[in-house]
């Protein structure tokens, strides 16, 4: 199954980016180095193949890469005497490595395939070294003590939270906060239970526009039934799938936080062992396609709801159901790492204007036309697309003239356009309503 190449940029970052996502990369490389990472992403994502296998369970995977995902580059490596680099990729989860030749640009997709290529050609082997540090992929959780992150430490494809993998949706996530904390006792009535929360966010221009609050058990107990009776209290959509012993509950609900309106989705399991996962997710309506609402335009009957509102409810619920079913893999006994390979990306919720729904634009495109296009003042918005789901884009907002945020989005383009792409032209769309 081929790697896609819809790399999502980063969501939500205005200023200008490629929208299929910047890959993430370490950040103690030299500049070569980092360019080479940069070009091996990118082939990867265009030519590598796999037959299923799977280098952290040693089984084969059948469903490895569906829709539009984010590269993790977790470790460079070059050679000591030729042009040759390896590089030890994360991509919805799955672990495995890539070989690439930058004197031909030829590329050799897996560990697997690699090793087949020295096999029939012993004297050929070449011997690699570390080129630079590892990114921030990891357990968050070490020995039931949260690790050193700091806030606004990018939590890179491939992190774990208690074992257990996390949603990134095709999107880059940044450390907000954490904490380790003792619940109630367990079923011998001594030994308490221990969680670990962990919040993570995804932000622009210093607004947080989506947050996810994960809760895990962090070691194993004698607690049984269920632990969440939260679920389905002052909800919009519920989804129970759950039952008298263990937790198996989706609901969405309206909130607001400090004057900030935002959409709920609550997320919880249990199982035998006193294996815990909740999500918590918030996001701003807005960004949905939902502007202009307050917490009463939600909580009316469903039956009273808006137009928006019900179609950006019937987008989130779909999301919201993915994303339960993916929880519920993540929990099982084994944690995999690919539990949630087949949950809807965050561009999934995003709404595609009419003039853009055959353009194949990744996630932070669709959301900059979104965005600005509620944004007072005036906006522009500049954009090179040079291959399905890879546009380079600058844009604009807030400005006095339209000359003027022409001018600063045309310039944020030129900045991130690829070299040999078309040239930067603007996209017009129609105002919305303030």
């Amino acid at each position: 199954m081929k790697f896609k190449t819809t790399l999502i940029c980063a969501l939500f970052l205005l200023a200008g980016c490629l929208s299929t996502g910047q890959p993430t990369i370490p950040s103690n490389l030299s500049d070569q180095d980092k360019n080479i990472a940069l070009k091996i992403t990118e082939k990867a994502a265009q030519y590598c193949t796999t037959g299923g296998y799977d280098p952290v369970t040693n089984k084969p995977k059948t469903n490895f890469v569906n829709v539009g995902t984010s590269i993790t580059l977790n470790k460079l490596y070059r050679s000591t005497d030729t042009s040759w680099y390896k590089a030890d990729l994360v991509i919805k989860s799955i672990w495995d490595s890539v070989y690439y030749d930058d004197a031909t640009g030829q590329i050799v997709c897996g560990d697997r395939m690699w090793g087949e290529r020295m096999l029939q050609d012993p004297k050929s082997r070449i011997t690699f070294e570390v080129a630079g540090g590892a990114a921030s992929a990891r357990e968050l959780f070490v020995n039931k003590k949260l690790i050193d992150i700091k806030q606004g430490d990018l939590v890179a494809l491939g992190t774990t939270i208690g074992g257990y993998p996390f949603y990134d949706g095709g999107e880059s996530w940044t450390f907000s906060e954490g904490r380790v904390r003792e619940s109630i006792a367990s079923g011998d009535g001594s030994v308490p239970v221990v969680f670990g929360d962990t919040t993570l966010k995804l932000s622009v221009a210093n607004m947080t526009v989506a947050r996810q609050t994960i809760t895990v058990n962090l070691g194993n107990s004698k607690i049984k039934g269920r632990v969440d009776e939260s679920c389905q209290k002052n909800a919009l959509i519920v989804r129970n799938l759950g039952d008298q012993f263990l937790d198996r509950c989706m609901s969405i609900t309206a909130g607001d936080d400090n004057g900030h309106l935002y959409l709920g989705v609550h997320i919880v399991n249990s199982a035998d062992s006193g294996r815990v996962y909740v999500s918590d997710f918030a996001i701003l309506p807005e960004v949905l396609g939902a502007h202009n609402t307050k917490l009463a335009d939600w909580q009316r009957p469903s039956s009273k709801w808006e137009p928006k509102i019900k179609v950006v409810m019937k987008r989130l619920n779909e999301w919201a159901e993915s994303v339960q079913d993916a929880t519920i893999k993540a929990i099982n006994q084994e944690k995999p790492l690919d539990a949630f390979s087949n949950a809807l990306p965050i561009v999934s919720l995003l709404p595609v204007p009419a003039d853009l729904s055959s353009g194949d634009h990744g996630s932070g495109f669709l959301a900059t036309v979104e965005i600005i296009r509620y944004k007072k003042g005036f906006g522009a918005i500049a954009y090179s697309q040079y291959a399905p789901h890879r546009t380079s884009y600058g844009s604009a907002w807030g400005k006095r003239s339209q000359e003027e945020a022409d001018s600063v989005a045309m310039a944020n383009c030129k900045k991130f356009r690829k070299e040999g792409a078309p040239l930067c032209e603007f996209y017009r769309f129609e105002r919305g309503l303030h």
